[in-house]
């Protein structure tokens, strides 16, 4: 039988312990895509960045002009990181032999 510590956290005894399931492959999996998840979001400004440009908002000003308590190089900066995070994992935004986005 487990028990409950002070703090209010249930203790396991060793013969406790058969009964807890292993965690299976698909369990490991989406913890793991939760964790990548969790990586691109963490930030000040991701969610809203990723927000407006969901919402067809692609130009640096334009992004700039809906998050007024932001500042041009802390945009610019966390634009930056998004977008090694996304290289780092093998995604690519999608561009044009010229360069431009085809977004």
């Amino acid at each position: 039988m487990s028990a409950i510590s002070q703090d209010g956290v249930a203790v396991l005894h060793k013969s406790d312990l058969s009964k807890v399931p292993r965690p299976v492959r698909s369990d490991l999996d989406l913890i793991e895509r939760v964790d990548q998840a969790l990586d691109v979001l963490h930030g000040k400004w991701k969610v809203h960045l990723l927000f407006f440009m969901a919402r067809g908002v692609r130009r640096h000003g334009r992004l700039l002009a809906c998050l007024p308590g932001v500042s041009k190089k802390v945009m610019t900066d966390t634009l930056r990181r998004s977008s090694v995070t996304a290289s780092s994992r093998g995604e690519s935004s999608r561009r044009s032999p010229s360069g431009s986005s085809t977004r």
